[in-house]
């Protein structure tokens, strides 16, 4: 049984399920996770209070109590400076940042930085949709005007005082995707066909991303694989161009994904595709795997999509990313830390790793733990050694 208990600082909440608490922020007017237990406590209301802090210098700064000098006046100095980061350069998604980047420099030029509060952001939005750019590409543009913001102020190159007091984004942008219930899984399951079905086990049991499901090799799953331990360990590894992020991970492979890999494995050398059809062939593009989900949806009567919000503020369908999701929620669930999780999940950043962790009533952990001691059920324990 859950149940949300108030907390003495205001914007700090906690979800307790089974005597164990989970606690969240309202950072930017976003509901997000920092972790269980009392260290969980101390990670929201220090981050609450941070928030709190930056918003009292800034208003100390407009009141001219105190001045600061910024390195960059302007948005061209500003994005110039971003994208010369080595960090940045040699993200996998450097190139699509620098696409979105166009649309903002048609816009803004050579904009001084104190001019972008929620106001001008509003007038960009509208000038995007005048030549039909969808809710999601704007989104993404405002959400990488946030970064570049972000970026300076976190290396002191610009004050507080510059930054915009929000950046608006759709407010469904706001609510996380959600996670796939047991039940849906199963209807899921029964409704697909059978080569879309291995990639439902694999999105359900590892939380990998469909491109990575798509692009995994032979060479990366590993099993038999023994330990200095002494146990033999099953894993799918991942190295730094194989993944978003360019982080390392190492997923554990379940009870219920090692047979799937193991029949796929069979005859393929080390830079064979794991997931391909009955002709060798890959045919499961991103799109591919969409459109396969939509219609696997359909049949099984489950909501798809997750454009649409119902009265109690969440996401009404699913799509595939919701695995992803559902695992990492899965995993904190089972009582694994976040240190360990991110490790399995590759999110380079705590806050998009928080914002995949959806505590619900409906998988209690106490549950999950008897059904892993009773039955080593898939994705609820990992014998990996990190």
């Amino acid at each position: 049984m859950a149940k949300k208990t108030a907390k003495n600082m205001k914007g700090v909440s906690c979800r307790t399920i089974n005597g164990e608490s989970y606690y969240y922020a309202h950072i930017s007017g976003r509901k997000t996770y920092f972790g269980k237990g009392d260290q969980g406590r101390k990670s929201a209301t220090a981050a609450k209070g941070k928030e709190l802090a930056g918003k009292h210098e800034a208003r100390e700064l407009r009141g001219g109590l105190e001045v600061k000098h910024s390195k960059f006046m302007t948005f061209g100095e500003l994005h110039k400076w971003y994208f010369a980061v080595p960090k940045i350069q040699n993200q996998k998604s450097c190139y699509l940042k620098l696409s979105r980047l166009k649309h903002l420099v048609d816009f803004f030029k050579n904009r001084p930085l104190n001019q972008f509060e929620s106001d001008q952001q509003s007038h960009y939005r509208a000038f995007r949709e005048k030549e039909k750019a969808a809710p999601a590409s704007v989104d993404a543009e405002i959400g990488l005007l946030s970064a570049m913001f972000h970026a300076a102020a976190k290396d002191k190159l610009i004050p507080v005082s510059v930054m915009p007091g929000k950046f608006s984004r759709k407010e469904a942008e706001y609510i996380p995707r959600r996670t796939v219930t047991d039940d849906e899984y199963r209807k899921l399951l029964e409704k697909a066909n059978p080569e879309f079905r291995d990639l439902l086990v694999c999105a359900y049991e590892t939380g990998m991303r469909s491109s990575e499901i798509h692009d995994l090799k032979a060479s990366q799953v590993r099993m038999g694989v023994k330990h200095i331990s002494g146990e033999t360990l099953d894993y799918i590894y991942l190295g730094i161009f194989d993944t978003k992020t360019g982080a390392r991970r190492v997923i554990p492979i379940s009870d219920d994904l090692k047979p799937v890999l193991k029949r796929r494995m069979q005859g393929l050398k080390p830079d064979d595709y794991v997931f391909t059809n009955s002709l060798g062939k890959r045919y499961h593009s991103k799109k591919g795997i969409a459109a396969l989900m939509a219609s696997t949806c359909r049949m099984a009567k489950v909501r798809y999509g997750d454009k649409t919000v119902n009265k109690s503020g969440d996401r009404d369908g699913i799509v595939f990313h919701c695995f992803r999701h559902t695992r990492v929620t899965k995993w904190i669930e089972a009582g694994f830390s976040d240190e360990v999780v991110r490790r399995a999940s590759g999110h380079h950043s705590l806050t998009a790793y928080r914002a995949y962790v959806n505590i619900t009533d409906a998988l209690p952990i106490m549950n999950l733990v008897r059904v892993t001691r009773e039955t080593g059920k898939s994705g609820t324990k990992s014998n990996v050694t990190y």
